[in-house]
């Protein structure tokens, strides 16, 4: 619902607080291949009152990509993915960027890579990563 997930502007938002359980995933064709984590420091240094955490990976639309959701037998090609723990082993969220697939029609070779990028700042200035990063935040 909307306490956890906004969608608007080509932007998909969901509140990571740790405090809902949920799994959510989107499909590669509607990724471009980079996700951010955005939240407000809890240091007292005004001049580092943000953190952008970036992820960056290889998103391949005609990749298969097998995880399911359990609720959703056959459901595949989900990229990426967003877990909120719910509070179960103390309240955290991920990010979770899936490779291509391996074996089957992928054949048995694949290289990925993923990269993690990580900016601390003012609010102004990590915001202006972000929309130079990822587009609108």
């Amino acid at each position: 619902d909307e306490s956890c997930l906004t969608i608007g502007d080509g932007v998909t938002r969901f509140a990571i607080t740790g405090q809902r359980r949920y799994k959510v995933g989107l499909r590669s064709a509607q990724l471009f291949g980079r996700a951010g984590y955005l939240k407000a420091t809890e240091f007292d240094d005004p001049s580092a009152s943000m953190e952008l955490l970036v992820r960056s990976f290889y998103n391949d639309p005609s990749s298969e990509y097998v995880e399911e959701p359990d609720s959703q037998p056959g459901c595949r090609g989900l990229s990426f993915h967003v877990y909120n723990d719910g509070g179960a082993f103390g309240g955290f969220g991920e990010l979770e960027c899936n490779g291509r697939t391996v074996g089957g029609l992928a054949g048995n070779e694949i290289a990925d890579e993923f990269s993690f990028w990580l900016f601390r700042g003012s609010t102004n200035r990590i915001e202006a990563i972000a929309r130079s990063l990822l587009g609108r935040c």
